[in-house]
């Protein structure tokens, strides 16, 4: 065997396995994409049915918010659409400007249209207000 030789069987063996190193992680990239969106969906899922169980479990218990049944749920759902915002995955629900001891109300107001903020008890209501008329005395 000559050195030419040599050289030529180890260029035929390398060159298919350098090709086989390239094209493996092309694949590998479309796969990520794939169990991103898995992982996507799931998590949404869940969030979704997290946040879901909140409203039955704020009527039926009696301290409301400050349940710990409740406030398990509440922390569990605003974390899932704070992981949901990062991820950069489009939710129906927005909590970015909700604290969590509102995040019952903000979903009762998604589900329902009713609104309980404080700040604006009556949204929506138009109040008819007179001026009240001056009385002089007549001395």
């Amino acid at each position: 065997m000559t050195l030419q030789s040599s050289f030529q069987k180890a260029m035929r063996l390398s060159v298919p396995a350098v090709v086989i190193f390239l094209i493996l992680p092309m694949g590998g990239a479309a796969a990520d994409e794939s169990t991103d969106a898995v992982v996507h969906k799931v998590l949404l899922e869940r969030t979704t049915n997290t946040c879901k169980a909140i409203l039955p479990a704020w009527f039926a218990s009696e301290h409301g918010v400050q349940d710990p049944k409740v406030r398990g749920l509440v922390a569990d759902c605003y974390m899932g659409h704070a992981r949901l915002a990062i991820l950069g995955v489009k939710t129906d629900v927005s909590l970015a400007e909700t604290s969590l001891s509102e995040v019952p109300a903000v979903l009762l107001q998604r589900k329902t249209g009713i609104n309980l903020e404080i700040h604006r008890p009556l949204a929506g209501r138009t109040l008819r207000v007179q001026a009240e008329k001056k009385k002089t005395h007549v001395q």
